[in-house]
């Protein structure tokens, strides 16, 4: 009689998976795979259910298969399957930039335009071009740990050290971002003052004089460095900055935008309006889909310049319409603002009894728990954090990791998220919390993952 287990379908597809796909495409923080999902549940081949505290990386805004986002797609799919946007145009190319340009804040009174990509990668890897040619000034800053994309000159521009592997941008200076729990300079209060001192104080009078400085890219949230939310002083004044140097101010909303920090953006928060704004992930529900809102003499600067034969296709702008729909109709921000206090609230009684949470932070549905294995020293737990997102996913909640020391649980559910799903969510985290704490997760099982 044999006593061999029997391997199951999610076994087989990931050693499937493991023969067949490149590591270079994947950030695997758990043995996990998904057959099915609906709203924000997810279904991996044998049938077991996850509650979806991910969100595949904030992508999943009005969750999966929303049925408005589901008919628009189908119906694009049987009207006009394909049209590229480069070029032979189409109605919901049109469309869909009509919109956008409706609901995205600008700084001035300009005429504005859009322009179509596949990935928030591609988004700022173009405004990295496009910026600096419109405006005859070559260089740009950014900042520590800004996480702004996977192609070349993205990854250039980026801070994160999961780009410090690959080439960087000659012409791209990167400066602190202020985190209040871990400040450069200054305390938690002025981090934010002391971040935009420092620009105007050491940057512009060495590296990058005004003159040659075409832009600041920044995220109003910082995401992949740690879900990091400066103080709320430090956006007014890098636009203060820009406005007296004439820079322009690149608001990369990627992953926090589309309603997911209870604002439609994150700059709403702060009431700071950006003059180019960067868009991707979740504007389309999960078909590929970037944009970028900037003046015309950005976007028009050269013909060809920033062109993509599979951008802005017929289904991926229906699939963004009915995402504005979606957010406006059922007030996801909203939803958003209100199923984030009550998570954020809930982990904060939660830190009372588990030693591993240093801080609880974030703006709606973007949260971010540090973790930390000395509450004076702030030490970063980071292998105690891979373990609790190991888990979370055993026990059937599935989660990300982020941060510079891969210390920092991000939470990114779809903005449908029920409070029934949160407190049960919650149920799952408190006791992961309790089982990492208490070495019920060994360091084996860490060994399938390959993480960051």
């Amino acid at each position: 009689m044999s006593l061999e287990k029997t391997q199951t379908r999610t076994e087989r597809l990931l050693e499937e998976d493991e023969r067949y796909i490149g590591a270079a495409n994947k950030v695997r923080l758990f043995r996990a795979a998904a057959a099915s999902a609906s709203g924000s549940m997810i279904t991996d081949p044998d049938g077991k259910r996850y509650i979806d505290f991910a969100g595949g990386w904030a992508v999943a805004t009005t969750g999966y298969s929303h049925p408005v986002v589901v008919d628009a797609v189908s119906s694009a799919m049987e009207q006009l399957s394909f049209s590229t946007v480069a070029s032979l145009t189409h109605p919901a190319a049109v469309e869909f930039a009509r919109r956008i340009l409706e609901v995205v804040p600008s700084a001035k009174p300009v005429h504005r335009k859009v322009g179509f990509g596949l990935s928030g990668s591609d988004a700022n890897d173009g405004i990295a071009k496009l910026l600096p040619m419109a405006r005859k000034r070559p260089k740009m800053i950014s900042f520590l740990g800004g996480m702004h994309g996977m192609t070349g000159i993205s990854a250039g521009i980026s801070g994160h050290p999961a780009m410090g592997r690959f080439p960087s941008s000659t012409n791209v200076t990167r400066v602190p971002y202020p985190y209040p729990y871990r400040p450069a300079f200054g305390s938690a209060e002025s981090c934010g003052r002391d971040a935009v001192r420092f620009i105007e104080e050491q940057i512009l009078t060495t590296v990058s004089p005004p003159e040659h400085t075409s832009g600041i890219l920044v995220e109003s949230i910082q995401s992949d460095a740690g879900v990091i939310v400066p103080p709320p002083d430090f956006m007014p004044a890098l636009r203060a900055l820009c406005d007296k140097y004439d820079f322009f101010l690149v608001d990369d909303e990627v992953k926090v935008g589309m309603g997911r920090s209870g604002k439609m953006w994150a700059c709403q928060l702060t009431g700071t309006n950006p003059d180019v704004m960067i868009i991707g992930k979740g504007v389309a529900s999960g078909q590929s889909m970037s944009c970028t809102v900037a003046p015309a003499e950005i976007l028009d600067v050269a013909v060809a310049g920033h062109a993509f034969t599979t951008a802005g296709t017929p289904t991926a702008c229906a699939a963004a319409i009915a995402t504005l729909d979606v957010v406006r109709d059922e007030r996801l921000a909203d939803n958003a603002a209100a199923q984030g206090e009550l998570i954020m609230n809930s982990i904060r009684e939660m830190a009372a009894r588990h030693p591993l949470v240093g801080e609880v932070r974030g703006a709606g549905l973007i949260i971010g728990v540090e973790l930390v294995t000395d509450q004076v020293t702030k030490k970063p737990a980071t292998k105690q954090c891979a373990k609790l997102v190991v888990r979370c996913q055993q026990l059937g909640l599935l989660v990300h990791y982020v941060g510079i020391f891969g210390q920092v649980i991000e939470l990114t559910p779809p903005l449908v998220l029920t409070r029934a799903e949160a407190m049960s969510g919650l149920e799952i985290f408190d006791q992961a919390l309790s089982d990492v704490e208490n070495g019920r997760v060994s360091d084996a099982e860490l060994e399938a993952v390959s993480g960051w």
